[in-house]
């Protein structure tokens, strides 16, 4: 996407997906936020436009390439994301329990920076 940015001025757009344990859950077990993140997958799938791509960057992120997107749809989207998933979800696993947030946060690629720059961006405007 950014070599096709950087040929023909195509636009795209990142969606950053954070999962946030509540304060105090720090030690959680790493299955649960697996399992959560599965979850998060099973529901974004289905709402993501042909040609969008979801891919998981660790274990509390993912990230949605929005190709052919200005930053203000990409907002728009991450707003009806969030509202059709949930901001707020609590799974359990024996006595384990895991509350959680989640946070999206949106980047339009510019032209000259890096993905890395764009990651940035997207990170810094998760409302947290």
């Amino acid at each position: 996407q950014r070599n096709l940015a950087q040929r023909g001025g195509r636009r795209f757009s990142v969606v950053l997906v954070l999962i946030e344990p509540e304060s105090g859950q720090d030690g959680v077990v790493p299955s649960l936020l697996d399992e959560a993140l599965r979850r998060l997958v099973r529901n974004l799938e289905p709402r993501l436009r042909s040609g969008d791509v979801l891919a998981r960057l660790d274990a509390r992120q993912l990230l949605v390439l929005l190709p052919n997107t200005a930053e203000a749809e990409a907002e728009r989207l991450a707003v009806a994301l969030a509202e059709q998933v949930g901001v707020f979800e609590t799974l359990s696993q024996g006595n384990e329990r895991l509350s959680m947030t989640r946070y999206f946060g949106v980047a339009e690629f510019r032209l000259g920076e890096t993905i890395g720059a764009c990651l940035d961006r997207a990170w810094l405007s998760l409302p947290r």
